[in-house]
């Protein structure tokens, strides 16, 4: 089975709107057929139509959804993202490191430990400082259920 993400606002409300302005534009030379003349009316309710729908999926992608991802970013305790921007794996690496130099809580500190180890042994091949990172967590907490999930993964 798979997952299939829901539809965002911005999606579901362009859909709407789109609807109804096919509807509508459908609907125009349906009634010039029937009358002969051109609804005026049906005119407006088109050209009302199109421009909410501009605005609306405008309003989504210039102010709504940037002004979530950046307080999703607030909240969650990192910098804004900047779409399109990706990390590197040294820069990753560099940050993490800059981390496990902080005073963070164990589990934060046991996850990024945990990734940093994968890095080397993957990344920089370097199964020993690998190794080092894992003796470092394990002598610092004994007892976390993470590094016995490490082990086995």
């Amino acid at each position: 089975m798979t997952d299939v993400e829901p539809p965002r606002p911005r999606q579901v409300a362009g859909r709407l709107l789109g609807v109804a302005l096919a509807l509508a534009m459908v609907a125009l030379p349906v009634d010039w057929a029937e009358s002969g003349s051109v609804s005026w009316q049906l005119v407006g309710v088109i050209g009302i139509l199109w421009g909410v729908r501009s605005f609306v999926t405008g309003l989504f992608d210039d102010v709504l959804e940037p002004l979530g991802r950046f307080a999703s970013s607030v909240f969650a305790g990192s910098g804004p993202e900047i779409p399109g921007a990706r990390f590197t794996i040294d820069e990753e690496t560099t940050k993490l490191e800059r981390m496990m130099d902080q005073t963070l809580p164990a589990h934060r500190e046991i996850l990024i430990g945990i990734r940093l180890a994968e890095i080397y042994r993957t990344h920089e091949h370097d199964p020993a400082k690998a190794s080092q990172m894992m003796d470092r967590l394990r002598a610092k907490y004994p007892d976390a259920s993470e590094l016995r999930h490490a082990d086995s993964g």
